[in-house]
């Protein structure tokens, strides 16, 4: 058996095994609560780009989507300290495009689909202290270190590095994480850390381990910085394309052939245009390991004016200015042009919330800066199942007789009104944002894999009407 073999079962026997010795210990009572929530969303890809794998980019204009959610769960507390929390739930989604032919007739049909919304416990091994504390929480749970991002930023974990894709949905600027996470909190939480140990969920090779790091330090109740490492794929879970020797059946989804498959490597390859017009291709040697890096800030001047200004007719989040700074794979391959400078993989976003006096719960202003306009953020060839010599980083030319061109800046703005008490929400957008299209049918033949909205004159809009207990 291979050393990383090994050592993932040693790690995922540890997160399992961990909250069963604590159970073993015999709870003196069990404190039950049950919650749930459902929505139904709408919206448009008003103006936006579509392109079949192997076909050409095609512009589409309001474009339906439409998807209904429901979950329940129970958390249950074991004698005031085991936190074991369980929900599962289903979706109600419709394929975009719709494909008008006798063999794609589903594509017209709603599709249903079950979900686990989580499944994980936590279990505090340092309590009772305002100067320290520490727990563990092991499973599938929610994460998100940026409370403040309602749709750009927050991308040190929704995001693949060597090709860079980032994977958003509206209204969750969030991951759903794999494996377990220790958190420290001290000094009245004016100091926190997180060391995460997860399994890769949306990057690519998928089911490799990861280990991050989350730390947050709060100024003056008024100031938050923050900053964040995850180091990728440090351990990965089976051959694959990692090895020479790997079985053919699995080579297909990363479009590797065993003469050119590497031990966590890719041997990727791109076609240049150099400055006499012609092109070339070229090839180089990329890990899929990497090492991303992350920066924040949150600013609420609130509390320095309470002194000066009755701040008690402003919401909670209003006046909140803030910002975020993604490195994602700080390791350069000068052989392409998207990769030669860590500026073409960095993502600068910021937001402000608007001040509404509580008419509305947020009211919230967000942009992002990305220099790289070239490439079309596709995972399409890293899962592209035709032969050849290996993957295409990037392969959707926006060198198209339709000028589509990627701007470089992108927007967002959301709103969101809840009435009774929170248990009624109602949620809006428009944005030009890393939205893709929302297409829910097995067949990848139809599946778009590039952004839809890559250029200035692209946007969407979303609404969401939420109901939770």
């Amino acid at each position: 058996m291979k050393l990383r073999t090994i050592a993932v079962g040693l790690a995922g026997t540890m997160i399992l095994s961990v909250p069963l010795c604590i159970i073993a210990g015999g709870p003196e009572d069990i404190v039950f609560t049950p919650f749930g929530d459902a929505y139904l969303q709408v919206g448009q890809i008003a103006n936006g780009w579509y392109q079949n794998p192997g076909a050409p980019a095609i512009q589409i204009y309001n474009m339906w989507q439409q998807q209904a959610y429901a979950h329940v769960g129970y958390d249950a507390l074991i004698d005031k300290r085991l936190d074991i929390n369980i929900s599962v739930g289903g979706s109600l989604v419709y394929s975009s495009p719709q494909i008008i032919a006798t063999n794609d007739f589903p594509t017209s049909q709603s599709q249903m689909q079950f979900l686990i919304n989580s499944a994980y416990a936590s279990y505090p091994l340092i309590e009772g202290s305002h100067l320290f504390s520490l727990t563990l929480q092991g499973g599938y749970f929610p994460y998100k270190y940026n409370p403040d991002v309602r749709n750009l930023g927050e991308y040190l974990f929704r995001t693949n590095t060597y090709p860079l894709v980032v994977y958003s949905s509206f209204d969750y600027p969030q991951v759903r994480m794999l494996g377990a996470r220790v958190g420290m909190q001290a000094l009245d939480s004016t100091i926190t850390d997180d060391v995460l140990l997860h399994s890769e969920v949306l990057g690519m090779p998928d089911q490799d381990w990861s280990i991050g790091d989350i730390f947050n330090v709060h100024l003056f109740h008024m100031l938050n910085i923050g900053g964040g490492v995850d180091f990728t794929h440090l351990l990965s879970v089976y051959q694959g394309p990692y090895d020479p020797s790997s079985i053919e059946w699995y080579n297909y989804y990363y479009n590797l052939t065993s003469s050119n498959a590497t031990k966590a490597n890719a041997v990727v390859t791109d076609i240049i245009t150099n400055p006499n017009g012609t092109k070339d291709t070229v090839s180089d040697t990329l890990g899929w390991r990497s090492v991303k890096l992350m920066g924040r800030f949150s600013f609420d001047p609130k509390n320095a004016l309470k002194n000066l200004f009755d701040c008690d007719i402003f919401g909670k989040d209003d006046f909140k200015l803030y910002g975020e700074a993604d490195i994602i794979g700080v390791k350069d391959y000068p052989k392409f042009a998207e990769f030669e400078n860590r500026n073409m993989r960095t993502l600068f976003s910021c937001g402000f919330n608007i001040p509404t006096f509580k008419i509305l719960d947020v009211a919230n202003v967000e942009m992002e800066y990305n220099a790289d306009t070239t490439s079309a953020f596709s995972d399409q060839g890293l899962i592209d199942a035709s032969a050849g010599t290996g993957p295409s980083l990037f392969p959707v030319s926006l060198d198209l007789p339709g000028a589509v061109l990627r701007n470089p800046w992108r927007w967002s703005i959301y709103l969101k009104k809840s009435v009774y008490n929170g248990h009624v929400s109602f949620i809006a957008q428009a944005a030009r944002d890393h939205t893709k299209i929302n297409f829910n049918y097995w067949d990848a033949v139809y599946e778009s894999y590039m952004e839809t909205l890559p250029t200035s004159s692209d946007w969407m809009w979303a609404f969401k009407t939420e109901v939770k207990f």
